[in-house]
């Protein structure tokens, strides 16, 4: 019943797309389309999928830049979640390399 409103509304249904999709599906108005969400993968959740989404700001060159900034959300997570504060990829980036 969804895909067939979205069609009479000629909205277009698009994947998952790095920069567009969140957790769940991602409304694009100026392109009328629907991003499907990140956490209809499997093993992935809202947390991965806000992750992402902060990185989309960034920009990168090639395809191992992205994951480098990844590796850093992952490796400082857990550290954060011990502390009262939660801070941004950036954040982390200045505290190390001060």
């Amino acid at each position: 019943m969804g895909t067939e409103l979205a069609k009479i509304k000629n909205i277009e249904i698009k994947n998952i797309k790095f920069r567009k999709s969140g957790a769940e599906y991602t409304v694009d108005k100026a392109n009328h389309a629907l991003y499907k969400g990140i956490a209809s993968i499997k093993f992935c959740n809202a947390q991965i999928a806000n992750d992402l989404l902060e990185l989309a700001t960034n920009r990168y060159n090639n395809f191992t830049e992205v994951l480098a900034d990844v590796n850093w959300i992952k490796l400082f997570r857990g550290v954060w979640k011990k502390s009262v504060f939660d801070a941004s990829i950036r954040d982390l980036r200045q505290i190390c390399f001060m």
